[in-house]
């Protein structure tokens, strides 16, 4: 017996593809915290409405929320290393790079809680962390989308009940979570100021940009990178600016990702390459939190962009 072909599609492809596919990057870089993955993620989603065509009782854009979400959760439930720190979502124009900058969430219910600039911090999706991947999609979308509890419970395949406790348990953890926003201009102006210590091979000054109870944390996506968070301000200053002397010559930019200031650190021959697709530690971006007399208590750098699976 032939297997019926699927349906066709409810309007052009390409205009299908256009239309949802912001939603989508919005609802998979919250999930994932990784725009790399998540731009598969929403490859692999119209590739399967190409092949599978979706319920038509059901609307087009549920349905492609509900299979990226799913997808999400199974990428998470699969991870052996999890994500350890969020992947950069540049702010334009400082990277010429359309697809790594923009991942808004222009849907929202009137039940949403967080705003869409709030969800994109990177406090938020280090708390995100924190969560199982459950949790992650029932708080993506009850306080981020707004969607209504049978909504969320439909996509999910779960009960009303049990969303309803996921929801409580995630709000819960993120409660436990600074989420408030840092002063941009003076993160700015202390990661100036202790680059350029490390530039001048200055251990002393960058040590002194530094709070007592600093740490630096590296995302090295399994290249030259600290396993465990360094601490202590002398060890931290030494590292950077032996890395600085290792690294040779190099394409330092002020950058703005996630609404706060970064650097990003290309070596030379990889700067025509998309940011996300630098594979191969030729480029980091280091960003930093600040306490309130404008020293460094957190310094994280990813280089490259670690892979959920």
């Amino acid at each position: 017996m032939i297997d019926a072909l699927p349906a066709p599609l409810p309007g052009d492809p390409a205009q299908i593809f256009v239309q949802h596919r912001r939603l989508l990057l919005g609802v998979a870089y919250r999930m994932l915290g990784c725009m790399a993955d998540a731009e598969e993620v929403v490859q692999e989603v119209f590739l399967r409405l190409l092949q599978h065509r979706p319920d038509t009782d059901r609307p087009l854009q549920g349905w492609l929320v509900a299979v990226t979400m799913n997808r999400c959760r199974d990428l998470l439930r699969r991870s052996r290393a999890r994500t350890w720190l969020p992947g950069p979502l540049y702010d334009a124009p400082d990277v010429d790079d359309a697809d790594h900058r923009s991942a808004p969430l222009p849907v929202a219910g009137p039940e949403a809680r967080y705003t869409d600039r709030q969800s994109v911090r990177i406090a938020f999706l280090r708390a995100m962390e924190l969560l199982t991947p459950d949790q992650r999609a029932v708080l993506v979308m009850r306080d981020l989308l707004g969607l209504p509890v049978h909504e969320v419970a439909d996509t999910l395949s779960l009960s009303a009940a049990n969303v309803r406790v996921l929801h409580h348990r995630a709000r819960a953890r993120m409660q436990q979570v600074d989420l408030a926003e840092q002063p941009a201009d003076r993160n700015m102006a202390a990661l100036q100021q202790f680059l350029t210590c490390v530039a001048q091979n200055d251990i002393t000054g960058a040590a002194a940009c530094l709070a007592p109870d600093a740490v630096a944390i590296t995302d090295g996506d399994g290249h030259r990178a600290a396993n465990v968070p360094v601490t202590d301000p002398l060890r931290i200053a030494r590292m950077f600016c032996t890395l600085a002397r290792e690294a040779g010559p190099v394409d330092v930019k002020l950058v703005s990702c996630n609404g706060q200031p970064a650097v990003l650190i290309v070596r030379e021959g990889t700067d025509h390459l998309p940011v996300y697709r630098r594979k191969d530690a030729r480029h980091s971006l280091v960003r930093v939190e600040t306490d309130g007399e404008g020293r460094i208590v957190r310094v994280e750098s990813v280089i490259g962009e670690r892979r959920v699976a």
